[in-house]
């Protein structure tokens, strides 16, 4: 559950649907997609690892500036673009053979 969330999410993120600068807590995640504060939580940490989100405190979450990301971080398809054999390049081009 926590990687389909983790994929979800990043890809809202990835797509500007949660531009930078967007604000949200644990609860909320929990009340939109149904997941448990555990889920939850470990879904964020792997998100702050990726560089997209950083914890604010008395806030929640907020989105992170595209250039704190992780470079093309393969877990979540660039520019929302599918993977080729788990590779992917910046902004959604076609890996090189």
């Amino acid at each position: 559950m926590a990687g389909e969330l983790v994929t979800e999410l990043g890809m809202r993120i990835a797509n500007h649907e949660l531009p930078a600068g967007t604000t949200f807590t644990i609860a909320e995640v929990c009340d939109e997609y149904g997941a448990s504060r555990t889920v939850a939580r470990k879904t964020m940490r792997v998100l702050e690892d990726k560089g997209m989100l950083q914890p604010r405190r008395r806030v929640g979450l907020q989105v992170a500036p595209m250039d704190h990301w992780s470079p093309c971080d393969c877990d979540i398809p660039c520019d929302g673009q599918p993977r080729l054999g788990g590779r992917c390049e910046p902004h959604g081009g076609m890996p090189s053979a």
